[in-house]
């Protein structure tokens, strides 16, 4: 029986092959040097035996968990766009933060989880049927991941500033600076990740007892600057510093809302539904993204024998693996669900796009009827001139 070391691995930020870092590329090991019948045809028998592998449990949620991930968080952040796009919902500057976090989100779930589901759940790893498709799809991932926890960061500032500063919200947060804050933001995520272009291509890799497998990863000119920083880079700015930044500050929110209503002073209602909206979407991702952080930091001490598929660390790994994953990807999923909860704003758009909906729909049954009554006019008028 073939043993495959490829197993377990999301394509999921700074974590992805993981079961790759100790292994020793054959000596003809190339970028797309590779031809059909010397290396994809094994990998391909290999992957029939990918269930025998991988722990049942881990694979079920893989399965079973990612399509209503998949599908719950594209109808959501579908809704989200398309109801803060509405002339009343723009006006707000918040809604530009939150256009852009619902298309990061969508594209997030497609880049990351989708090709994690094939992967992990049928063993196709599309990463490895062609250089462009490795490198493309690997540097969107670390995109999208890094984009999503900083534009909730830029949005907690500009409610800390509301809060804290309320005069000076005006002046320091405006249309112009929110849309070159995503600008920049952007473009400085697109620039640290641009070196995946260069550092990762298709390899092939003897596993072991005649098995080769292909795989989308750093070269080997690469791999111990990636395993001792990129690594760290990678995870403090997806989760590590975006983590703490949320939660000082949105303790920080919180304790200045409850001392001001202490003291009797009001806040302004519109303001405090947006706080609220805010404050439960970076809670949420805070919990979500949680199990993976600290997967990430402890793993070695909680699963020291994760790479040996023989020991019972690889399936509770595994299925830890699987399940961290699951809540990291609802974190893409779930903010319109948050906005339908915490915003009454958010709430009565829906009800007016719902109602203009009817409106549109009523409008063209009775256009339909008229013209069939006059249709049917005409008919009777030509038949008694006849």
């Amino acid at each position: 029986k073939k043993e495959m070391v490829n197993t377990t691995l999301p394509l999921n930020n700074s974590f992805q092959n993981e079961y790759f870092t100790d292994t020793t590329p054959s000596e003809d090991s190339s970028i797309l040097g590779i031809r059909w019948e010397d290396n994809i045809r094994p990998v391909l028998r290999d992957r029939l035996e990918f269930s025998r592998s991988i722990p049942n449990e881990a694979v079920k949620i893989w399965q079973y968990f990612s399509p209503i991930i998949l599908i719950l968080g594209t109808l959501g952040n579908i809704f989200s766009t398309a109801i803060l796009s509405r002339k009343n919902m723009r006006k707000m500057i918040m809604s530009k933060y939150l256009i852009m976090l619902a298309i990061v989100d969508m594209m997030a779930l497609w880049n990351g989880l989708f090709t994690s589901w094939l992967q992990n759940a049928f063993g196709k790893n599309i990463l490895i049927y062609h250089t462009t498709i490795c490198k493309t799809l690997t540097f969107l991932v670390y995109v999208f991941a890094h984009l999503s926890p900083w534009i909730l960061v830029c949005v907690t500032f500009e409610r800390f500033v509301a809060v804290f500063v309320p005069l000076k919200v005006n002046i320091l947060c405006q249309m112009k600076t929110t849309i070159a804050t995503l600008v920049v933001l952007s473009i400085t995520i697109i620039g640290l990740n641009l070196h995946i272009f260069w550092t990762y291509g298709i390899y092939k890799n003897n596993v072991g007892k005649g098995t080769i497998d292909i795989v989308c990863e750093q070269s080997t000119d690469f791999k111990d600057l990636y395993n001792k920083y990129w690594v760290w880079i990678d995870a403090t700015i997806a989760s590590y510093l975006p983590f703490i930044i949320m939660f000082i500050s949105n303790m920080a929110i919180i304790a200045r809302l409850v001392l001001r209503n202490a003291k009797g002073i009001g806040n302004n209602l519109k303001t405090t539904a947006m706080t609220v909206t805010l404050v439960l979407c970076n809670f949420m991702f805070i919990l979500c993204t949680l199990p993976i952080v600290l997967l990430m930091i402890f793993k070695n001490q909680w699963y020291p024998e994760r790479k040996n598929i023989h020991s019972p660390d690889f399936v509770s790994y595994s299925k830890h693996w699987a399940i961290s994953n699951m809540f990291y990807y609802i974190n893409h999923a779930i903010n319109f669900l948050l906005y339908c909860i915490a915003g009454p704003v958010f709430r009565r758009e829906i009800k007016n796009m719902v109602s203009d909906f009817s409106f549109v729909i009523k409008c063209s049954h009775i256009c339909r009827k008229t013209n069939t009554v006059g249709i049917s006019d005409g008919q009777n008028t030509n038949d008694s001139n006849v």
